[in-house]
Formats: C-alpha cells, structure tokens, sequence
C-alpha cells in the first residue's frame, strides 16, 4: 500500500523537506549544503520566514532548516499556519487548523529541542496521525493538501495545496488519499525520510555547479 503519510507533519520530530529532497533538483550535495549554511554564521539566527522560503535550492533549504533555533522554527510554523488560515476554507477546516497552528504554538519550543522527551515525542506522533487522518477521513483532503498545510513553510495558493516555490519541488500526486494510519513513518532522529515506494534518491552531482553562496539576505 502506498505510503504518503507525512508523520513529520510541520517537523515536529526534527526533520525538514525529507520528502521533496528525494524529488527535487539539487546544486548541492548534502554535505556542500551543510557548509553554505555553517559559513553563513550568526546571520542564520536573524533569518525570518521571508528569507527562508526565497531559498532556491531545495537541498540547501534543507540544511538550513536544521540551523534554526527552536524559536525560529516554532515561529515559521505559527505565521505558516496562520497564513493558511487566510483561505477559504469551511468553518470545520479551519477549526481543524486553528487546532495543529495550536498544538504547535504549545509545543513547538520542547519538540524542536536537542532535548526533547521522547514521551512527547511519541505523542506529537500520535495526534498527527490523528489530525491527519480525521481530515482525510472528514475533508477529503488529497496528499497534495496535507503537503501544503504541513510539510513546506512556503506560501499556500489556494485550497488544493498548490505552493508558491522558488525551485522545482516534489508535490505528491493529487488524489484521495489511503488512510494514513496504516502506513506511519516513524523517523524520530531528525534524519532524512525514507524514500517512498518504487523512488529513487535524486542523482547527486559530483561537485557543485557553483562554489558561491547563495544571496540569501536575513533581517538584521
């Protein structure tokens, strides 16, 4: 059975873009990307969500995500979601992401931590697959949808979760999806995800086509 169940929903158990590293095209090796990011010092502690969805390389927004302090993250995720809120959804939908934008604002800072308990991260879990599953179940809410409200900090367009990338991304395939309980992907260590069934890794270039650091401007 297909797995498509983004069970690190807003990243609460340390990952980032897993999903679309596996589908989009790359400058950058991961460890090259690492070292963009590392050179790049105290100004990734100024970064606004602005400037992290302008970044244009898919990998590199990866690593970056792993750079952001606890604060930064749980705040990207709060404006992520009430930007969302902004569509027009239906009065039980959005109750529905009022309560994951209010889950996040409660728990952000102690499940993005180095030292988060592993009880709660186990919890965090659970109520994801849960808030997953009751909008399949309730909404018929596609891949693509949960993807877009919960997987990239990105701007949403519309209601079928198309988003506003600077890059060419992965975008699951925009169909009713299968229960997500079923297949739950548990990747608590901040890894990468598994690749879905039947992919392959995006081929790595062997060097970066370009040594430079991307102009990625931060709030000072």
């Amino acid at each position: 059975m297909k797995k498509w169940l983004f069970s690190a929903l807003f990243v609460v158990a340390g990952m980032a873009t897993a999903y679309g590293q596996w589908c989009g095209e790359s400058r950058y090796t991961q460890a090259q990307a690492d070292s963009i990011v590392k050179s790049m010092g105290d100004s990734i502690g100024r970064m606004t969500r602005a400037d992290y969805i302008k970044i244009d390389d898919i990998t590199l927004e990866f690593m970056t995500m792993q750079a952001l302090t606890p604060q930064q993250r749980t705040r990207f995720w709060i404006e992520k979601f009430d930007e969302v809120l902004t569509l027009d959804w239906s009065d039980a939908e959005r109750a529905h992401i009022r309560k994951m934008r209010d889950y996040m604002a409660e728990n952000g800072l102690k499940l993005y931590s180095q030292d988060c308990p592993e009880e709660l991260r186990k919890q965090s879990q659970k109520t994801i697959e849960e808030w997953q599953k009751y909008a399949v179940d309730t909404f018929g809410w596609t891949p693509k949808v949960i993807y877009g409200v919960g997987w990239k900090l990105h701007r949403m367009t519309d209601k079928d979760g198309t988003l506003d990338l600077p890059y060419t991304g992965c975008v699951p395939e925009d169909k009713p999806a299968e229960n997500p309980a079923e297949n739950p992907a548990e990747n608590p260590d901040g890894k990468p995800a598994p690749q879905p069934a039947g992919t392959k890794p995006a081929a790595q270039p062997a060097a970066a086509k370009s040594a430079a650091v991307p102009a990625v401007k931060t709030a000072r």
